[in-house]
């Protein structure tokens, strides 16, 4: 799905021209963004749209950008910003005279909500063999930069614990995501040996990715811990 942003909500244009003897270019910047000043997300792709009048030169038009790196997807037509900084300046150049300069306010990604399905049941009243982990992105970015929201839990551990005491615990990954039934059948007896104790399982996310719109991987710092009681039947 290509991230497209249109002019509906939020139009800001920019005639500007720069005449030799025979041409002239005209700019028309479009973006749909909702604040008083066009924004645009860290590290992302940022689509900008525009336009130039047919008899350019295209020659003599440069892009060219500070804070951020930039890939020309249509000369004529469109651009990605992608922001490494907190404001990122545009600038096109006709036949070397800077034409247009746009600056840019640079806005953070938002942190995704992790969830633990089992959490809603409140106490486990089984030994599970999966854990379930959802991850939530936040909608309004999610619909303004669909290929820029993917996100997926790397690694997590999930351990045995009663009191204070560890009792046991293991690594999760996207390949490896269940206890095996032997393992199941193991820490159901041992709980069954201790039943009134305060048994838990404790869920910490490790590693935490986000997956680009170049399908690049960027590790999230991610500290999250859940903590599920354990009551068996």
């Amino acid at each position: 799905m290509k991230n497209i942003l249109i002019a509906f909500l939020f139009l800001f244009s920019l005639d500007c021209i720069a005449q030799d003897s025979t041409n002239q270019i005209n700019f028309k910047f479009q973006d749909n963004y909702i604040a008083s000043a066009p924004s645009l997300y860290l590290k992302c792709g940022n689509d900008i749209y525009f336009t130039i009048s047919e008899d350019t030169d295209l020659k003599k038009v440069k892009y060219q950008v500070k804070g951020g790196n930039i890939i020309v997807k249509d000369f004529t037509t469109h651009i990605v910003l992608i922001p490494n900084a907190a404001k990122v300046t545009l600038e096109v150049l006709y036949d070397g005279k800077m034409i247009v300069k746009q600056n840019f306010k640079v806005k953070l990604i938002p942190k995704p909500v992790i969830k633990v399905k089992e959490l809603s049941d409140k106490t486990l009243t089984e030994f599970p063999q999966k854990i379930n982990i959802t991850i939530s992105t936040d909608e309004a970015f999610e619909k303004e930069l669909p290929n820029d929201s993917n996100y997926e839990i790397k690694e997590y551990r999930v351990s045995l614990a009663m009191r204070n005491q560890l009792i046991t615990d293991k690594i999760f990954t996207k390949e490896n995501k269940e206890f095996t039934e032997e393992e199941v059948k193991k820490y159901t007896e041992l709980i069954k040996t201790q039943p009134n104790e305060d048994w838990r399982l404790v869920v910490e996310v490790r590693l935490l990715q986000r997956i680009n719109f170049r399908e690049e991987r960027e590790n999230i710092n991610c500290f999250e811990i859940f903590t599920l009681p354990i009551k068996l039947k």
